[in-house]
């Protein structure tokens, strides 16, 4: 009887402690839609279509339109998220052409995905924004 006690005790802080670390992780569900956000002091124009696993697009540029990426077939499974990189759609552009790195895609992904709560991403980029 004793056993069991511990046993029901230990699978009761277990759950209790896995509960609270999985409300500290929370994600946060994103829906279809246009939306705009600042990074690093500039506008930021993105897309969400579909549903399923988050996947983050990054299209060629500077300066390609986000459009010719979109693909309906993958949004069956996929939450699609179609990003206007600096310098490209209608996000904002640098004053200075050294800005558009990898370094610096790279660091507006990040920021990006820690603004929309998503513990992790899948990555798909084309030509200069792979």
């Amino acid at each position: 009887m004793k056993k069991n006690i511990s046993i029901v005790s230990v699978c009761l802080l277990i759950f209790v402690s896995l509960f609270f670390v999985y409300k500290k992780i929370e994600v946060k569900k994103l829906f279809p839609g246009d939306y705009q956000t600042v990074i690093n002091g500039v506008v930021i124009h993105y897309h969400v279509r579909g549903q399923g696993p988050v996947c983050f697009v990054q299209p060629g540029g500077p300066g390609m339109n986000w459009g010719y990426l979109q693909m309906p077939e993958l949004e069956k499974f996929l939450t699609m998220v179609y990003i206007e990189p600096i310098g490209s759609g209608k996000s904002g552009k640098l004053v200075d052409y050294k800005g558009y790195s990898i370094n610096r895609y790279l660091e507006d992904i990040e920021l990006l995905r820690k603004r929309l709560k998503q513990k992790k991403v899948y990555l798909l980029g084309h030509s200069h924004g792979g």
